[in-house]
């Protein structure tokens, strides 16, 4: 767990060294919030770490697990989507690379890719911006190959989640970034016999980088 926990901040650490530029001279708060909110295409990094169960502790097998996310955003612009629908604030369609090292419970890794949509929510603010987003995927798990548990029952499983987040903006082109989770994965029945599946909630901290008007 040391070993892997140190990576992530290592990683974090280096990405936040990286030279970033000023604001524009006179951007005022509306135009860095239409600037996010328009198309555009970013990359995410966040690490953290997420606990089961969430509730009723003791009732099934604890599985924990230090979690790195690799999320390539693409914006869709909001004058076809939301604001048709009389709103504001603006969708992603995100691709995710996910991976986990269990340090509690059964198995050691946790991998797998995920497709997210993300609402980002209005904002008056020129630095902190809101979102939430959910999604499913599947992911690769060596801990069914431990009989001695009922949560995970085989290989390869599903991992509907759904997040809070909150971006802090640098500037136009960065921003960190601070995320809760809820983390569900299960195998829809396919293995009848050891389905339980795993409930777990955390946090995240990471940055975002936009590519558009760098």
């Amino acid at each position: 767990m040391e070993r892997t926990l140190f990576k992530a901040l290592l990683l974090t650490l280096f990405l936040a060294s990286l030279p970033v530029q000023a604001f524009a001279q006179g951007t005022t708060s509306s135009a860095l919030t239409d600037y996010v909110l328009k198309d555009e295409f970013s990359v995410q990094v966040v690490a953290g770490a997420l606990f089961s169960p969430v509730i009723e502790p003791g009732s099934r097998p604890e599985l924990h697990y230090i979690q790195t996310n690799i999320r390539f955003v693409w914006g869709l612009d909001p004058d076809l989507t939301v604001r048709k629908l009389g709103w504001n604030g603006s969708f992603d369609c995100i691709f995710e690379l996910t991976h986990s090292s269990i340090f509690e419970g059964a198995g050691n890794v946790i991998s797998g890719v995920t497709g997210l949509l993300r609402y980002n929510l209005p904002s008056h603010s020129e630095r902190w911006h809101p979102y939430i987003q959910a999604g499913v995927g599947f992911v690769y798990t060596d801990a069914y190959k431990d009989r001695s548990q009922d949560l995970i029952g085989q290989a390869v499983e599903f991992n509907p989640q759904f997040s809070l987040g909150l971006h802090y903006l640098i500037n136009r082109n960065w921003a960190f970034d601070g995320e809760a989770m809820f983390h569900h994965i299960s195998n829809a029945g396919m293995s009848e016999d050891r389905n339980v599946g795993v409930n777990a909630i955390g946090g995240f901290i990471g940055l975002t980088r936009y590519f558009k008007g760098s």
